[in-house]
């Protein structure tokens, strides 16, 4: 019974005491003043406590990396105008040219919008306490006035001193926002000429998009398409050479870091691999890896790091693409036996680098069209000689790798008479698309395998396995970290494959797209992105719940005297309390009201 008073008292205590702080102040409270004798003792913590507004405002005032930062930015841009300007109108460009300067748009924009929140950033601060300053001297006016009515003496000279202190310091914090409101328009201005040129090439993008199924350009039986063949088209190609974007020192310089953490990870891997490939946890599975260890080191800082470079030069992108196509064919065709599919892959890598390449170039359109003619007249032979010797050494049966090579065939027939017949956009997108789709997925199998084969490696060695933890739950834990791993993974390949097919700019712009997606259920809107955050919170609090719970079974209970039942108890009540307030947790990131479900 006390137990139970002094609860309620509890209750009633707190109840009395939030009530007590939601209710506004008693006026008589909020006009009391200290009294003269603090007059003195204030006005020295006031000057003190000028000198650390002084401290906290003088790094807003150290603009010359800022200023520099945009200088560069805008020398950027400026640049990257001007190739804008050289190539003409994004009306005449080629769906990837428009891609490719998209990209360089976002990542000047996202370099513009860096520096913007950092000005914004310190122009916040400036203001806090600018206006925490005026405040204070509102409250030394105030005082004065309360002690002028008080009739009491008041000390000389001690509140027009405490005024200068204070405005002096609204001064200072006034007098170093203004550059920064100056600089926060010179990025602003930048961004709009950015704006103005991207709305410009996403028209161009949009009608391009339209005329996929369209007829562009004269048909092969129209006698002005070979009037086109003329010495114009070898200075067009030889233009399209010199407007690629270099490689400048300055990339280089800015960026170190990156290139050679690149290296440095490719060496360190290569030589982990050379030094482990004959240990008991390379098995055949990873026979590969041990065979080509540079090749391994080299993919893996391409595909984990290049992501990290903003705004790279399109030489620059060019060799990253050159370099990870050339490792994943090389890793593709370790695991591969079949010759046909060696040289399957080997030639899909070819022809993904040349095509990237005419397309850096921006190869001009006639001759750009007799080199996807003559692609798809050699390649749809080959292809169906292939198929046909494949199922000859499968004894007369249909396998996957026949059922590809048709389709491949298949699809640059479409895209020969697609060719032919001036449906040149919708040829291009054809096999352009087709061969990235090979290559991501490739790209995607590959990462995806070494991922596993890390988390693998990683839990199974002597050191790791010597906890309780990993030697009783590695095997699941291992399941688990690899399963998020392919999740990711294949989410991102399918974000980057939109872009591929030409649905969306990038992959940032498929995310969005795709999170926006909702329907309406009565009067609630249910949107992807809810969806998604939704499940991604329930697997985590599982998750979380199964790793607590071995926590318990491996490293608590072997040391405790419980009862097996008594153990089941506490993991079933651990495990339903931690799913409980997680679906709580994510029906309130949602928006759904917790009151809904009381």
């Amino acid at each position: 019974m006390k137990l139970f008073c002094l609860a309620l008292g509890f209750f009633f205590g707190l109840a009395f005491s939030v009530s007590a702080q939601d209710a506004p102040l008693d006026p008589t409270l909020q006009s009391a003043f200290p009294g003269v004798a603090d007059v003195i003792p204030r006005g020295a913590q006031l000057a003190e406590d000028a000198v650390k507004a002084e401290s906290l405002l003088a790094p807003l005032n150290e603009l010359g990396p800022l200023k520099t930062e945009i200088s560069a930015a805008s020398n950027r841009q400026t640049e990257l105008v001007q190739r804008i300007s050289d190539l003409g109108a994004p009306a005449d460009w080629s769906f990837d040219r428009l891609l490719e300067i998209r990209s360089n748009l976002t990542g000047q924009m996202a370099g513009l919008k860096k520096i913007l929140d950092t000005l914004s950033l310190k122009l916040t601060e400036a203001d806090q306490i600018r206006q925490r300053w005026n405040d204070r001297e509102v409250f030394w006016k105030t005082w004065q006035e309360h002690l002028k009515n008080s009739q009491v003496e008041i000390p000389i000279g001690a509140f027009p001193e405490s005024y200068a202190t204070s405005q002096s310091v609204i001064a200072r914090a006034t007098e170093i926002a203004a550059p920064l409101i100056a600089l926060q328009k010179d990025v602003t201005g930048l961004q709009t000429v950015l704006l103005e040129v991207q709305n410009q090439i996403d028209i161009a993008l949009s009608s391009l998009r339209k005329q996929t199924f369209t007829k562009t350009t004269r048909s092969f039986v129209n006698r002005d398409f070979y009037l086109q063949f003329n010495t114009d088209l070898w200075t067009s190609v030889k233009a399209g050479i010199d407007e690629v974007q270099k490689v400048k020192w300055e990339f280089l310089t800015e960026r170190a870091w990156l290139p050679a953490l690149q290296v440095i990870l490719a060496i360190a891997l290569a030589l982990f691999i050379r030094r482990h490939r004959r240990g008991s946890q390379i098995t055949e599975e990873w026979h590969f890896i041990a065979i080509h260890p540079w090749a391994t080191g080299i993919f893996v800082a391409i595909i984990s790091l290049s992501a990290l470079y903003a705004n790279a030069p399109s030489l620059w992108k060019l060799g990253i693409s050159v370099l990870a196509a050339l490792t994943a064919a090389i890793l593709v065709s370790g695991l591969l036996t079949n010759p046909r599919k060696k040289f399957m892959v080997y030639l899909l890598a070819a022809l993904f680098i040349i095509t990237q390449i005419l397309q850096l170039i921006a190869f001009p359109s006639p001759l750009y069209r007799l080199y996807l003619t003559a692609l798809c007249l050699l390649g749809i032979p080959v292809l169906l000689v292939m198929a046909k010797r494949n199922i000859k050494s499968q004894d007369g049966r249909m396998d996957g790798f026949t059922l590809a090579l048709r389709v491949g065939a298949g699809v640059l027939l479409v895209a020969l008479l697609a060719q032919i017949s001036g449906y040149s956009n919708l040829s291009s997108r054809l096999i352009v698309s087709s061969v990235s789709t090979v290559f991501l997925s490739l790209f995607m199998a590959m990462t995806i395998r070494l991922g596993h084969g890390g988390i693998r490696f990683l839990l199974t060695h002597p050191m790791v396995v010597r906890h309780p933890f990993f030697y009783r739950y590695g095997d699941e834990l291992t399941i688990r970290l690899s399963n998020l791993l392919q999740i990711f993974i294949l989410s991102y390949s399918l974000l980057y494959l939109l872009v591929v097919w030409g649905i969306y700019n990038s992959a940032g712009q498929a995310w969005t797209a795709l999170m926006d997606k909702s329907m309406i259920f009565g009067e609630t809107e249910i949107s992807l992105y809810m969806v998604m955050l939704v499940l991604l919170v329930l697997y985590l609090a599982i998750s979380f719940s199964w790793f607590l719970r071995a926590i318990l079974e491996a490293q608590v209970f072997p040391h405790r005297d419980f009862d097996r039942g008594v153990r089941d108890a506490i993991k079933k009540l651990l495990h339903y309390s931690i799913v409980f307030i997680g679906f709580l947790f994510a029906m309130s990131m949602a928006g759904f009201e917790l009151k809904n479900f009381a």
